[in-house]
């Protein structure tokens, strides 16, 4: 005997489940996507086939299952025990639907595209059905989107696909990556105009990533901007509002120069050269003046933000604070942005935008008047938002709240691919490691899988979308208050 059941999208469901969250019914704005589940258990193993009738444009995933750690402690009471194996990617429904005997299968369902009326989705199998009710407003929720990050690791998109960076090939690929980036709620991008200096073994380089190409004559410094160029049109034309470039001195305080090469190739600066030399110093003017003016011609310069160094803190406090007081007199217009940690970075002149990790800012007395929130690594689990795989779905949307509430004006995340373990030491496969060589909880450092020509989305990616349409419509909610006050 088949039953079908039409579920919340707030519900890992396990092969086990039992309980069942029941939605049969939905309301939205026109501009929203609008996910739930429906979750078919069968008394015999069986194959079935799903047809779905409505006026909307639906997709169907099939939900995978992935290895990840379990939580570590249990004095918090908002995660999932005792498992080890999570549902998380999603792969579009092709065919028909395997069945085991007795065990709970989910289809992920997601509308999109949405006109505004009343609209059905019944969904059949074997004389079976179901139908869901969904209303979709006449109106939307957009407002000026929020700077939202979550870091792309281009290196590791050539690495899995086997493309070189800023080819026809590569974007031909990364075309997909963005596709899902986009429909994860992001709109800014992270950049690189040199080899982001992100997550390295020390003494060692990741793959050359560079948009921004260098030529060194009699001392002087020359820049092209057309890879550049090329990539920022590229990822405005799929939505993407605002660009970070990438950082301009090394993680965790700044010491050493990214890894720098010119157009032959050959290594400028890197990890023998120390980011207060003269050398480099000389070195950024001519490039600061060169990008602000490239920016200006072309249009984005108030789309821009700039990284300095990557959750700078303690001994490198001072040392963090005299290179951006340095890189500031230059910048013009463009903001800088930073992860830090360290609450006396947080009110510094020259840091326009804080990137605050939720563990801080509850300890902090006085907030900065612009400031991005970001989570990472076992820090942030405890009794906070975060998306780590052991984590139920409630965990990762209440991240749209806090956002609001907190008056948050962005959102920073480090990991949106990166499939690499810790310090970038060697390659994992994201399907079979989750945890990035054992250094973070599972489904910190990606949100998405590699497929054959793309990418595949997963669970936390849609309810990440989710968290974000709620954060815009608290905001709406928020501006017509204010009206009505005037």
């Amino acid at each position: 005997m088949l039953a079908l059941f039409l579920v919340s999208s707030l519900q890992k469901i396990f092969p086990d489940t039992a309980n069942l969250h029941l939605e049969s019914q939905g309301e939205c704005f026109l501009d929203e996507l609008h996910n739930f589940q429906l979750v078919l258990r069968s008394d015999t193993d069986e194959e079935v086939e799903l047809i779905t009738k409505t006026d909307l444009t639906v997709r169907l995933y099939s939900q995978g299952f992935v290895k990840g750690t379990p939580a570590p402690e249990k004095n918090d009471g908002y995660y999932i025990h005792e498992k080890t194996v999570f549902p998380d990617p999603l792969f579009p429904v092709t065919g028909k639907i395997r069945l085991e005997k007795g065990k709970a299968v989910a289809i992920w369902v997601v509308c999109r595209d949405l006109t505004a009326g009343k609209h059905k989705i019944i969904f059949t199998a074997k004389e079976k059905s179901v139908e869901y009710a969904l209303s979709v407003f006449d109106c939307k929720i957009a407002v000026s989107p929020v700077p939202v990050t979550n870091w792309i690791h281009v290196d590791c998109i050539c690495d899995k696909h086997g493309v070189e960076p800023f080819t026809n090939d590569f974007y031909a690929v990364f075309d997909k990556y963005i596709e899902l980036y986009i429909l994860g709620g992001n709109s800014m991008i992270l950049t690189p105009v040199f080899t982001p200096p992100l997550d390295t073994k020390v003494g060692t380089y990741r793959r050359t990533c560079q948009l921004v190409g260098v030529k060194k004559e009699k001392g002087k410094y020359r820049f092209d901007f057309k890879k550049l160029k090329f990539f920022m049109d590229f990822c405005r034309a799929r939505g993407i509002e605002y660009f970070e470039f990438s950082h301009l001195l090394s993680q965790w305080g700044g010491t050493f120069c990214p890894k720098i090469e010119d157009e032959d190739g050959k290594l400028l600066f890197g990890w023998n050269d120390k980011s207060g030399g003269k050398r480099y110093k000389r070195f950024l003017r001519y490039y600061l003046r060169a990008l602000v003016s490239f920016l200006r011609q072309s249009g984005y310069e108030k789309a821009c933000y700039l990284h300095l160094s990557d959750e700078p803190n303690g001994k490198f406090v001072g040392q963090y604070i005299r290179k951006s007081k340095f890189v500031y007199k230059y910048v013009e217009k463009i903001k800088t942005v930073d992860a830090v940690n360290a609450p006396k970075l947080c009110n510094i002149p020259s840091l326009d935008v804080p990137a605050i990790a939720t563990f801080d800012y509850y300890k902090m007395n006085e907030l900065p008047e612009n400031y991005f929130l970001y989570y990472s690594g076992w820090g942030c689990w405890q009794r906070h938002t975060n998306r780590f795989l052991h984590l139920p779905l409630q965990r990762v949307r209440v991240l749209g709240y806090q956002l609001f509430l907190i008056g948050a004006s962005g959102f920073l995340h480090w990991g949106f691919n990166f499939y690499h373990s810790q310090f970038s030491v060697r390659q994992i496969n994201p399907y079979e490691e989750t945890d990035a060589g054992g250094a973070f909880p599972s489904g910190d450092s990606f949100i998405v899988y590699p497929s054959e020509k793309g990418a595949t989305p997963s669970l936390r990616l849609f309810t990440m979308r989710e968290a974000l349409q709620d954060f815009y419509a608290l905001k709406r909610v928020e501006r017509l208050y204010l009206q009505m006050l005037r």
